[in-house]
């Protein structure tokens, strides 16, 4: 009978993060930020660590190599393994030693593939996560009014896909949009699509009309967090 998949707890997630950002935070090009499952988990309260993931994804202002070097050099807790994976050897809550955390080092920007925001200029949200205070730092993520889209850009086409895998992300990507929507509206703050010029607006409208027709929560909260001239073309 297979084991059950083990995943860092978030004690161990925010280790790992705090670690990364201190280290970044020293080099020439000390701009990064956070994105992903684990930044959304910093805005959602208490999710449980499959859903949060077993990985920390970082964008950086820098050569993802050298950035990579640097943490190795830095800290003893950082490494690669086998299949040349960073990771992050985080204890966990208890204390006791739990599966590593995997460290995923981006690079954004109009140049790169996957057009991701780019560190160097993208809008960030400083968090303060309680190892993060411990040392006097916090941990930077993509603002939600941006995190929203990189959450619809992927969710959108693996949506109707009906491999297991495939509908098992979908699903966690559309808890993390929820999540964001929802700390949008509670703040009065939109969907800002001007914040993110590596991909035009035309990009994300498909999977926000999907998101509206399909998902009676996202509906009203897309109700209050999109520009009336945007939501016009959503509900089309």
């Amino acid at each position: 009978m297979a084991s059950a998949v083990q995943y860092p707890d978030t004690f161990a997630l925010e280790a790992a993060a705090a670690a990364v950002s201190t280290v970044v935070r020293s080099l020439a090009a000390p701009r990064h930020c956070f994105i992903g499952g684990y930044a959304v988990s910093l805005l959602g309260g208490t999710r449980s660590t499959h859903l949060t993931g077993k990985d920390v994804d970082v964008l950086v202002a820098a050569d993802p190599s050298d950035i990579r070097l640097a943490l190795i050099k830095a800290d003893p807790k950082f490494s690669l393994t086998p299949a040349n994976k960073l990771v992050y050897a985080a204890e966990s809550y208890t204390g006791q030693d739990g599966p590593p955390v995997i460290i995923e080092l981006l690079r954004g920007g109009l140049n790169q593939q996957l057009k991701l925001p780019d560190a160097n200029s993208v809008v960030t949200l400083d968090i303060a996560t309680e190892i993060a205070l411990k040392q006097k730092i916090s941990i930077p993520i993509v603002h939600p009014s941006v995190l929203v889209l990189t959450k619809i850009k992927r969710w959108m086409f693996i949506a109707e896909s009906t491999r297991p895998a495939s509908k098992s992300k979908a699903n966690h990507d559309l808890t993390d949009i929820r999540v964001i929507l929802r700390w949008l509206a509670e703040r009065k703050i939109r969907i800002d699509f001007t914040a993110y010029p590596e991909q035009p607006k035309d990009r994300f409208l498909p999977g926000l009309r999907m998101l509206y027709a399909r998902d009676t929560e996202a509906q009203g909260l897309l109700d209050v967090t999109m520009e009336e001239e945007d939501l016009a073309s959503v509900k089309v």
